[in-house]
C-alpha cells in the first residue's frame, strides 16, 4: 500500500518540477524581451503573411527588437467611431513591436525621426519566407507619413510598401497604359 503512495508522490513531484522548469525556461528566454523596450506601432496596407509575433525588428540588419502584436485596425480602433469600408486607413493591419533602446543608442525622439524619414518596411529573410520588420530612413517627401484618424496605443512609425509591392504597382500601371 505504501509503495503505491510513494510512486504517486514521486510522479506528482516530477510533474511539479517539470512545470516549474518550463515556466523558468520561458521566463529566462522571453522575460528580458518583454520587459525592456519602447513600444511602437506601424500600419501596413499590404499582406503581412509570414510575419509572426516574436520575429525580429531590425535596423540596418541589426536586431533591435521583437514584434509583440499583429491585428486588424478595424478590430483595434474601429469600435469607437464609424469606420466605413471606403476609408483606406481602416483596411490596414497594425503591427506593434518593442525596440530595446540599449541596442539602438542615442537617437532623436520618435516625432523628429519620423520627420527625418524613419519608416517601417516588411522585409523577407531570403528563401525561408520569414518576414520581419526593417526600420530605415527614407525620403520623407517621396514617402510621406499617413495621418490616422485614431490615437495609436503606442508611438507611431509610418510604413512604406515593400519593394515587391512597388514593382507590382508599376507593372499594373504599365499594363494599364498599354
Amino acid at each position: 500500500m505504501t509503495e503505491g503512495r510513494s510512486a504517486f508522490l514521486r510522479v506528482g513531484l516530477l510533474i511539479v518540477a517539470g512545470v516549474a522548469l518550463l515556466i523558468g525556461w520561458g521566463w529566462f528566454l522571453g522575460g528580458p524581451q518583454i520587459r525592456n523596450g519602447a513600444l511602437y506601432e506601424s500600419y501596413f496596407g499590404e499582406s503581412v503573411q509570414g510575419l509572426e509575433i516574436g520575429v525580429a525588428v531590425r535596423y540596418r540588419g541589426v536586431a533591435v527588437g521583437r514584434v509583440t502584436d499583429i491585428g486588424l485596425v478595424t478590430a483595434e480602433y474601429g469600435s469607437g467611431g464609424d469606420p466605413t469600408v471606403d476609408q483606406a486607413t481602416y483596411r490596414l493591419v497594425f503591427v506593434r513591436y518593442l525596440v530595446d533602446p540599449k541596442r539602438v543608442g542615442r537617437v532623436p525622439d520618435t516625432a523628429t525621426a519620423v520627420k527625418l524619414g524613419l519608416r517601417a518596411r516588411l522585409a523577407s529573410a531570403g528563401l525561408t519566407g520569414l518576414t520581419y520588420i526593417e526600420l530605415e530612413f527614407q525620403d520623407p517627401n517621396r514617402n510621406p507619413a499617413v495621418a490616422v484618424p485614431w490615437t495609436p496605443v503606442a508611438e507611431y512609425i509610418p510604413s512604406v510598401p515593400t519593394t515587391l509591392s512597388r514593382v507590382e504597382d508599376a507593372t499594373k500601371l504599365l499594363i494599364d497604359k498599354l
